[in-house]
């Protein structure tokens, strides 16, 4: 079936609701089968808090099949670059976008109080499936800054890092980070007054505390107080 026969399927038909995913992250078409959906999720690359330092893992690949009588050495040999950092990583959702996206959905309010919690624990769970046999990179958030807005202006902290943090014999690199990013949101609090109805931080080991925000002991707090504040 082409894209003309489609859209011959679909003229005059009802709306459609659109998946979850879609809602989020948007769909570009160029067929007037299916209908652009702008989204309402934004999330930023990670970058890190220092100045970053590639390091090489250099590699060799052994070919069980040689026996050593007329061929020697490797099958193959590489190198990959890599790196070891603390990383800032930002995202926003536009929680009007998404009810807007979702509106030919069936209870697409009672989706949306879902979304959120699943939203901040995928991202705090989850890392990258890329070269995990070879670098082991599961790391958990030692961090979690969650804003609530009705005011809709997102802000990203990235700035807080516009100079590189560094380790000293004080502080480590990640407490370090942690507290630049709280002076600086602290900062920008003082400086534009923005509208904000709540804050969250969690931080591990409550190293970090915030004035104008609750300081939540730890990660599952956090997410059951921005899921009630996205329910009021």
């Amino acid at each position: 079936m082409t894209s003309k026969d489609l859209e011959k399927a679909v003229k005059g038909a009802k709306i459609r609701p659109i998946t979850l995913d879609i809602a989020l992250f948007g769909r570009m078409v160029t067929s007037d089968a299916f209908a652009d959906v702008e989204a309402s999720m934004q999330v930023a690359h990670a970058i890190s808090t220092n100045r970053v330092m590639m390091e090489t893992d250099f590699f060799t690949a052994m070919d069980d099949l040689i026996d050593g009588k007329q061929e020697v050495g490797s099958a193959m040999m590489g190198d990959v670059d890599y790196n070891s950092s603390c990383y800032y990583i930002y995202a926003s959702v536009d929680t009007n976008k998404l009810m807007e996206n979702l509106q030919y959905t069936e209870n697409p309010e009672a989706l949306v109080k879902k979304t959120i919690p699943a939203l901040l624990r995928t991202m705090a769970y989850t890392n990258p499936s890329g070269k995990q046999n070879t670098f082991a990179g599961h790391s958990l958030p030692s961090a979690v800054l969650v804003e609530c807005k009705d005011y809709p202006v997102p802000v990203s902290y990235a700035n807080a890092f516009v100079q590189p943090v560094y380790g000293t014999h004080d502080i480590s690199l990640i407490d370090g980070s942690v507290k630049r990013l709280v002076e600086f949101a602290e900062q920008t609090d003082r400086d534009f007054a923005l509208p904000l109805k709540k804050r969250f931080l969690f931080c591990a080991g409550g190293k970090q505390k915030m004035a104008n925000a609750k300081n939540c002991e730890n990660f599952p707090e956090l997410v059951e107080d921005t899921a009630a504040c996205f329910a009021d």
